[in-house]
């Protein structure tokens, strides 16, 4: 029961993501290229986090300080997350380029 409760909520915290940025992208006129590279007003989030695969976050430990660096940061994968809720943009704001 437990399991069917977490895959529940699961999957309204996804269509909820996939809502908003579709929505996003309806009011701001922008679009996101889908599997072969076509523009498109409706990606799903399954493709969206098929675009994100490849960011790595690193932390890094010296002298007892901790220093977060996100890795493979590109143009789109900036552009995806500008249409994400505040709190993922905040996760992603300290990104680097490349």
């Amino acid at each position: 029961m437990a399991l069917l409760m977490i895959m529940t909520l699961s999957l309204l915290v996804y269509s909820v993501a996939q809502k908003h940025l579709r929505e996003q992208l309806a009011e701001t006129s922008e679009t996101l290229p889908n599997q072969i590279n076509k523009p498109i007003k409706n990606p799903t989030m399954r493709w969206i986090f098929q675009l994100m695969e490849g960011v790595d976050v690193i932390y890094i430990r010296m002298k007892n300080v901790i220093q977060k660096k996100i890795m493979g940061m590109t143009e789109l994968r900036q552009k995806i997350i500008s249409f994400l809720f505040d709190p993922v943009q905040k996760i992603y704001e300290t990104a680097e380029m490349g």
